[in-house]
């Protein structure tokens, strides 16, 4: 299996990050023989952006 890393910058897009992991799940697990990888990096975020990667963590392939 070929390994996809997507790296995304965010800063307080608390109300934007559920639906962006779901519409990249959805579009990559399409693909026949790839896994994927997100990895988040905090732009100093001061909402609950880094609370919800968390939670989704536990659905999704995330490092933040």
């Amino acid at each position: 299996m070929k390994l996809i890393s997507l790296i995304f910058s965010f800063k307080n897009e608390e109300n934007n990050l559920e639906e962006l992991v779901k519409r990249v799940d959805n579009a990559i697990s399409k693909l026949d023989n790839y896994n994927y990888e997100l990895i988040f990096v905090n732009d100093d975020s001061d909402d609950n952006s880094e609370e919800i990667l968390t939670k989704l963590q536990k659905n999704f392939p995330i490092t933040l």
